[in-house]
């Protein structure tokens, strides 16, 4: 299988970036995503996911291409003053996770783009990591200090290590 990943290139400009699990057959399959927020890739139904900011439109997107790059599509763009940052799929379900630190909350929408819902509330500003471990219905995330786990659909929230250190 191949792997993918964003690599800054000037700035808050960075591109996506494709190879093969050993290095081999290195391809740029997005040129310019500005202010990248966090990348996802479907295999199974053959999609890349990506977060960045549409500078033009001033607010944040969730864009998707195929696997290649080819087909670009917008399939969310956030409300005026929301942020999306640190994406995470649900490949099982078709859906994809994300943080909104202006609003302090984990939302969802399908993967198609539509039924946005609120996952968690109050999850901190400083939350990364998002894990969705679906055949689980588990969902895992470290708030700077903790490493906490949840359902799904946000209930049981529990921390299940402190950590040591911070961000």
């Amino acid at each position: 299988g191949r792997i993918y990943w964003a690599e800054p290139l000037v700035g808050v400009v960075t591109r996506i970036l494709s190879a093969n699990g050993d290095g081999s057959d290195l391809r740029q399959l997005i040129g310019s995503v500005v202010y990248d927020h966090g990348i996802a890739v479907d295999s199974v139904a053959g999609w890349l996911y990506w977060a960045e900011t549409d500078t033009q439109r001033a607010m944040d997107v969730i864009r998707r291409s195929n696997l290649d790059g080819s087909d670009v599509q917008t399939i969310y763009a956030a409300p005026v003053g929301r942020q999306i940052r640190d994406l995470a799929l649900d490949a099982f379900a078709a859906k994809l996770y994300w943080r909104d630190p202006s609003q302090n909350r984990l939302l969802w929408i399908a993967a198609e783009g539509g039924g946005e819902a609120t996952v968690l509330r109050n999850v901190g500003s400083v939350a990364r990591g998002f894990v969705v471990r679906p055949l689980d219905n588990e969902l895992y995330f470290s708030d700077g200090s903790a490493l906490l786990r949840s359902t799904l659909n946000g209930g049981g929230t529990a921390e299940i290590a402190r950590l040591e250190g911070s961000y």
